[in-house]
């Protein structure tokens, strides 16, 4: 909820700025006057931009390093239960190996 609201004040604000910029090019200013204005709130503008595109690259390199992290614990994971599995196969195999009695050496299993 609050990102929401931030996401939203900070796209309100950037259109004021923008409002702000276009109303400065409305007035009735000279030429060179209005152009430098814009100019410059336009380098101001460009400035943050920058600054919040550095932010987010930063962002994204966290969430891959954490995406990573959970993908090498999901493979650990699922390597740790494999070999269980395949020792409790390795047990049970073990177990049920034929005696030395005739009889129980021909017993099919039915499935």
């Amino acid at each position: 909820m609050l990102k929401r609201m931030r996401a939203i004040l900070y796209r309100a604000l950037q259109l004021l700025v923008l409002a702000v910029l276009l109303y400065g090019f409305a007035q009735t200013l000279p030429l060179d006057l209005a152009l430098l204005f814009a100019g410059d709130s336009l380098l101001y503008l460009e400035i943050a931009t920058a600054a919040w595109l550095a932010a987010q690259a930063t962002r994204f390199r966290f969430v891959i390093a954490h995406a990573r992290m959970i993908a090498r614990r999901a493979v650990r994971r699922t390597r740790r239960g494999a070999r269980r599995l395949a020792q409790r196969a390795r047990r049970i195999a073990a177990s049920r190996k034929p005696a030395d009695d005739p009889d129980r050496a021909f017993v099919f299993a039915y499935a």
